[in-house]
């Protein structure tokens, strides 16, 4: 008999055509769109990860619109009015901020972001992991406006984020910020496996003994849906129940 622990839910979060899609669909193992398309509301991706004992988790992520945020942004809505980023921001576990790597201005949009987050969570008692990416790291030296340092000023100056990395479409090299020194690439995967394995080991350490280690983890792509604006507000309360 299987066992289903407690999901744990993922955002992705930034401008737009900075590749938020694109990042997901990765992590999905799907083909990436032959022209990009716009994130109309949300994309939501569904994932399972097998633990020893018929234990399961679901994984579930999702990539909200650049719209989505002057739409619901806390200085745009009435206090306390419930929307679909109040009602799935305070129960995310981890908060990914998109950047691309060949606009400043991406970073600026994060900070909006950030700061909605910060706002909607305010009441929330789920710990959060925050990341900032800068994307399209596999483009040119000439195209890139921001470098690794510029990332982890901007992490530092932010305060509520606590890694900065960058990633590209065939691998990521990441930086971690507390020594201030560059580790091994990892692709994008590796990543979201060892921010569960952090997840599942501070909730509960009885269920992060079940793991074989991360090379044997089954990490499953199940489902995705590609929500527009005019049933987000149906859909984000279901995403919770589902």
């Amino acid at each position: 008999m299987n066992t289903l622990l407690d999901p744990v839910y993922i955002g992705f979060f930034g401008g737009g055509e900075v590749g938020k899609t694109c990042l997901l669909r990765r992590i999905a193992n799907l083909c990436p769109f032959e022209e990009e398309l716009k994130t109309d509301g949300f994309n939501y991706g569904l994932f399972q990860m097998n633990l020893k004992e018929n234990f399961k988790i679901k994984v579930k992520i999702i990539d909200f619109s650049s719209d989505l945020l002057a739409l619901y942004h806390p200085t745009s809505v009435k206090p306390d009015h419930q929307n679909p980023l109040s009602t799935l921001i305070p129960n995310l576990h981890c908060v990914f901020l998109v950047s691309d790597i060949t606009s400043k201005q991406s970073l600026l949009d994060c900070s909006q972001w950030m700061d909605a987050i910060v706002h909607y969570r305010r009441y929330s008692s789920t710990p959060l992991i925050s990341y900032i990416l800068a994307n399209k790291a596999d483009l040119p030296l000439k195209d890139r406006v921001i470098s690794l340092k510029n990332l982890d000023r901007w992490r530092k100056n932010t305060e509520s984020v606590d890694w900065a990395f960058t990633v590209g479409h065939r691998e990521l090299g990441d930086v971690d910020p507390r020594r201030g020194n560059a580790i091994k690439q990892k692709s994008i995967e590796d990543i979201l496996i060892q921010l569960l394995l952090l997840v599942l080991q501070r909730r509960d350490s009885k269920y992060y003994k079940l793991l074989d280690g991360p090379p044997h983890l089954n990490f499953h792509f199940v489902s995705w849906i590609a929500v527009s604006k005019e049933e987000i507000e149906d859909q984000a309360a279901v995403i919770l129940v589902s």
